[in-house]
């Protein structure tokens, strides 16, 4: 990660820095070293991301779709999900247990097959 990067917020469709401006820094437990730098959700940030979920709600976005195109939007998510396991998966690893040492990565892969059938139960 290049030292100006930072984590936004995904709040109404887009990424977005925290209202405040606010960052938090995530360390690697096993080694101290800053692995990533986040924009710090707060009350404001929530209150948009709740409003936002409200007015997809009220506006009956998902409610109205035709489940089978509900499922095939679902399903792309599972799929992009699959694709960046492994990015996912160290991500995970340095912010839990450490690099080093992470038990998580191969462990929870076997779990991808049972989101789809459980995706595919929901449509």
């Amino acid at each position: 990660m290049a030292s100006n990067d930072v984590v936004k917020n995904y709040i109404d469709g887009e990424w977005r820095d925290s209202v405040s401006g606010t960052r938090i820094e995530v360390d690697d437990p096993a080694s101290a070293e800053t692995i990533a730098v986040v924009a710090e959700a707060g009350p404001q940030d929530i209150e948009l991301a709740v409003t936002a979920a409200h007015r997809v709600f009220r506006d009956r976005v998902l409610i109205d779709m035709h489940p089978y195109d509900r499922g095939r939007m679902l399903f792309r998510v599972a799929d992009a999900l699959e694709a960046r396991f492994d990015e996912i998966a160290a991500i995970n690893c340095a912010e839990t247990e450490g690099i080093g040492t992470c038990r998580w990565r191969g462990s929870d892969r076997h779990q991808i097959p049972a989101v789809l059938w459980w995706l595919g139960r929901q449509t």
